[in-house]
């Protein structure tokens, strides 16, 4: 059997040389003058039907439909592999150095590439050289996201822009250690628009550093209200408080801080009292974790003056 195969390859390849076309069908081989391989069904003769590889010219190898016929799914040429044809509506995927593009199937420009998922070793790059615009872009109904694996950082770079890149669209831009809410084309800084938390406290509570910038009553209270600031808080953590109800408001610094008013600098974890109707604090968190106050209204009495 294994001489018997030998054989055959040797008479295939003997008449492929001599530029013969050799037809492989289900149970014969047929031989005909042009070069080329054809897989065909038991008709007599190779039809559009029949699928075939042939060589056209110098370095081009062809799938093609039937004897000399169109070209059929794959084209295989020395400038890369065509899929259906070479038209700005087919497919190319070509070799450059060690990169492989996607091009249009006349090679006029790069095609676009869809996956339902993507997996890299190190990094993904969109574009070649200082001028190239990137970017990533999600299915229209659902959000994008960028994570990064458990532990390391989802690096997004310095300067990243909403919507557009000229001055009629806002960016988020790290400048060293600080982030600035800034114009899409670096121009200038663009306005930020929020909304300010406020809540009404009907019994004591203590306060976070995550309700920074937020603004604290005791609208609805029955009695007095302590409420606790955080201790030892991040700087710059900022807090207002006002008294709206008939009872006073007592703040509590934390044990190891304090507060610094126009009264003075208070002792460690001494209480400043809201003793007036509409009386009014803000206060910041300092370098040290101390609370300073920034702005001041109505009557304000240390716990232990």
């Amino acid at each position: 059997m294994a001489k018997r195969l030998a054989f055959f390859f040797i008479v295939l390849l003997a008449l492929l040389a001599l530029g013969a076309k050799v037809v492989v069908r289900q149970n014969d081989i047929r031989v005909t003058s042009d070069t080329g391989i054809y897989w065909a069904d038991s008709a007599a003769a190779v039809t559009t039907l029949d699928a075939g590889i042939e060589r056209h010219a110098a370095n081009v190898l062809e799938v093609v439909i039937g004897v000399g016929g169109a070209l059929g799914a794959i084209v295989v040429r020395d400038s890369g592999l065509y899929f259906n044809g070479q038209t700005v509506a087919d497919l190319l995927l070509q070799r450059s150095g060690t990169t492989l593009n996607v091009r249009l199937g006349d090679d006029t420009a790069y095609s676009d590439v869809q996956l339902e998922g993507l997996t890299a070793g190190n990094t993904i790059t969109w574009g070649t050289g200082a001028g190239a615009i990137s970017h990533l872009q999600g299915p229209s109904d659902q959000p994008f996201q960028i994570r990064a694996g458990a532990g390391q950082v989802a690096d997004i770079g310095t300067f990243v822009c909403f919507g557009g890149t000229t001055a009629a669209f806002p960016a988020i831009k790290r400048a060293a250690t600080a982030i600035t809410a800034s114009l899409a084309d670096d121009s200038g800084l663009c306005a930020i628009i929020r909304r300010v938390v406020e809540e009404d406290h009907v019994a004591g509570d203590t306060l976070t550093v995550s309700e920074s910038d937020s603004v604290h009553t005791n609208t609805g209270v029955a009695a007095v209200t302590t409420l606790t600031l955080p201790s030892a808080p991040i700087q710059g953590t900022l807090l207002t408080v006002v008294r709206t109800a008939a009872f006073s408001i007592h703040l509590d610094p934390g044990a190891a801080d304090h507060f610094i008013y126009s009264g003075g600098t208070m002792t460690d974890g001494e209480a400043l009292y809201l003793d007036t109707l509409g009386a009014k604090i803000q206060v910041v968190a300092d370098a040290n974790g101390d609370w300073v106050a920034t702005y001041e209204l109505g009557t304000l009495t240390e716990e232990t003056p």
